[in-house]
């Protein structure tokens, strides 16, 4: 989210459509917009623009599929030190 990502998802039924990872994205815990009977085609990553700064975190007792501790992502400008 904190990247704007744009995924492309389908379904046989619904075609091809575009949704944006903001913060109507995720509905609750382990829910999100996206309708069981689509699959993920595409995800869109932005380049940063010029001295803009993007880090991601996260902390867990395990690697995959566990609830993190600690998430944090940060998107950033500076502008003469300064962040805008």
């Amino acid at each position: 989210m904190a990247a704007g990502c744009i995924l492309e998802v389908s379904s046989s039924n619904g075609g091809t459509r575009v949704v944006t990872m903001d913060s109507n994205f995720f509905t609750g815990y382990r829910r999100n917009v996206l309708k069981p009977e689509e699959i993920l085609v595409s995800i869109t990553i932005p380049y940063t623009a010029d001295n803009q700064h993007f880090l991601a975190y996260k902390q867990a007792k395990r690697r995959d599929d566990d609830i993190a501790i600690v998430n944090a992502a940060f998107n950033l400008t500076l502008v003469q030190n300064k962040v805008r």
